[in-house]
């Protein structure tokens, strides 16, 4: 299955349903480990997930 061929993790469709360590995780494995740093440093989840939302926005994984 080419999961990245038709799902992009957005706010809406994966972050708000996942905890704050996920999406810290999700960030770094995206963009590095400032873009965790910068999830982490959110005050609320809500914060998190906006954050997290712009440093992912149209990233694509590799596939092996």
């Amino acid at each position: 299955m080419d999961m990245p061929g038709w799902f992009e993790a957005t706010g809406d469709s994966y972050f708000k349903h996942v905890n704050r360590t996920t999406i810290e995780l999700s960030a770094a494995e995206a963009r590095g480990s400032d873009a965790e740093l910068s999830v982490r440093a959110a005050a609320t989840k809500s914060e998190a997930v906006t954050i997290a939302d712009r440093l992912v926005a149209g990233y694509r994984p590799r596939c092996a």
